[in-house]
């Protein structure tokens, strides 16, 4: 007399594949992409099905019981499992006011404070890309975005450099165009020493 025992091993309602499923009676299976494993041909009697978490995730529980007591019954064993949103991601080297964009394994948006710091706390464990936006005018600031990959429980930061705009500067010649061609021509064109000068930009 034999059975089956299924299952699907989640994390936050999404099916996790490559997750590694034991049974007591000795085998070992995988999840597929649809985040299911199988064990058929299971003899009747009690068994403990454990799991090996995703990393940078916890289970209300790694194992379960599972009992086959009559023939061609199929017992089912999901474990539900949630993401450790316990990691940070913190963008530094900014000036107050640029926007920070956090992508990837979560997502956000933040404005940097005075203290050029822009933080994105409780997240998952994962890959992120952390780009910027936004910036003053009076400065510029490199790169315009990084990757990280952050471990649960941990906090990653990500360092940018920003420094003052180089200083702009307008300059030119007041002077009476003798032959009205829009150019100063020395000795025959006479500069006009002093004038008010009014720039609009």
């Amino acid at each position: 007399m034999t059975g089956t025992v299924t299952g699907v091993v989640s994390v936050d309602g999404t099916a996790q594949s490559g997750v590694t499923v034991t049974i007591s009676s000795g085998g070992s299976a995988t999840t597929d992409a649809a985040g299911r494993y199988t064990f058929s041909d299971v003899a009747a009697g009690a068994y403990t099905v454990a799991i090996t978490p995703p990393t940078g995730t916890a289970c209300p529980s790694t194992s379960q019981s599972a009992v086959i007591s009559t023939a061609g019954q199929t017992v089912t064993v999901d474990f539900a499992c949630s993401a450790i949103m316990t990691s940070s991601v913190v963008a530094t080297g900014l000036v107050a006011g640029v926007t920070v964009t956090l992508s990837g394994a979560g997502t956000g948006t933040r404005t940097v404070d005075a203290t050029g710091v822009a933080s994105f706390t409780g997240l998952a464990a994962g890959t992120y890309t952390v780009t910027i936006s936004i910036v003053p005018a009076t400065h510029t600031c490199t790169p315009a975005s990084q990757s990280t990959t952050v471990a649960a429980g941990v906090t990653k930061s990500v360092t940018f450099t920003c420094t003052a705009a180089t200083g702009a500067g307008i300059t030119g010649r007041l002077f009476v165009d003798s032959n009205a061609n829009g150019t100063f021509e020395s000795g025959t064109d006479r500069t006009l020493a002093a004038a008010n000068v009014t720039i609009q930009l």
